[in-house]
């Protein structure tokens, strides 16, 4: 298990570098197309990129947490990368990245509280992260440009002028098209087939800038309320959280923080409606799960 995860830390350790390199190559025109809704070079999507950064950024901190084997030289290694990763996720300043980050975090924080008790040592990091945060807003230029871009967005949305192109707005717009479905079809929905063109139908009523997009509600669960109901959307919540209750998988860190960092994005975005989406989370789910059971085995050995 160990192997698997040091190869997935590994391989977005590169990936990063890559990443910071371009930035750094030409550092002007980058902090300038992020005042124009536009982020850095990622291999992938930049909102599933970011989370899976976030992801081995936990990764990281779980072996630096619980592998007492390692060499202290590996052990350096992924402190270096820990930190690279967090730092990185503040550069790229994609915001479903920096949630999952600052939950995983988080979640550390809840399982050092249960194992050590120390209240005071948690308020103390509790407080660092709000204090990071707040200097990243305001010296982090990628960031403030972002949250400049994400005003101008939501001001325009609130007008509803000139919308088509900007990323908050066909969120937005989506997500109230799944609510509005929602509310209409509440114990069936419109089904899986029909939502794209059901949801494009209120677009053409409400926000007709957002129409002809082939947009879904950018939200896992109101997707799933508006295409199977609130039947189906209690269903897709149970099963969810059943990996949490795998062993009591709410003791381990890393099954913990990834689900609840899937939790989140599910928030967000639609995150298992697409291929790459679906592959990592039945992929980190797995894992985590296969790595509960290897502590249980290894504990009663």
């Amino acid at each position: 298990m160990q192997r698997i995860f040091l190869g997935f830390i590994a391989l977005f350790a590169f990936s990063v570098l890559w990443s910071i390199c371009l930035f750094l190559l030409d550092f002007n025109h980058y902090v300038e197309i992020y005042g124009k809704g536009q982020t850095l070079p990622t291999p992938i999507h930049h909102v599933r990129y970011s989370i899976m950064v976030s992801i081995a950024a936990a990764m990281t901190i779980y072996g630096i947490k619980t592998w007492n084997d390692i060499s202290p030289w590996l052990n350096k290694t992924l402190w270096a990368i820990a930190l690279m990763f967090i730092l990185y996720l503040h550069l790229l300043a994609v915001r479903s990245g920096i949630m999952t980050l600052y939950i995983a975090l988080g979640c550390l924080l809840f399982i050092y509280i249960k194992e050590k008790g120390n209240k005071l040592w948690a308020a103390g990091i509790t407080v660092s992260s709000i204090l990071l945060i707040f200097l990243a807003t305001q010296f982090v230029p990628t960031i403030k440009n972002k949250l400049s871009y994400m005003q101008y967005s939501l001001e325009k949305f609130a007008k509803n002028e000139n919308i088509r192109e900007l990323s908050d707005s066909r969120r937005l717009g989506s997500i109230f098209a799944g609510l509005d479905l929602t509310k209409n079809n509440p114990l069936l929905g419109v089904g899986i087939g029909d939502i794209m063109d059901e949801t494009n139908a209120y677009l053409a009523k409400h926000y007709p800038d957002l129409i002809d997009l082939e947009l879904l509600p950018h939200n896992q669960y109101i997707l799933t309320s508006a295409t199977l109901g609130i039947i189906g959307l209690l269903i897709f919540i149970l099963f969810s959280l059943m990996p949490l209750f795998y062993l009591n998988g709410y003791n381990d860190y890393i099954l913990l923080a990834s689900q609840f960092m899937f939790f989140a994005s599910f928030m967000v975005e639609h995150t298992i409606e697409s291929q790459i989406g679906v592959a990592l989370y039945i992929f980190i789910t797995l894992l985590a799960m296969k790595n509960r059971e290897s502590q249980m085995t290894n504990a009663h050995a």
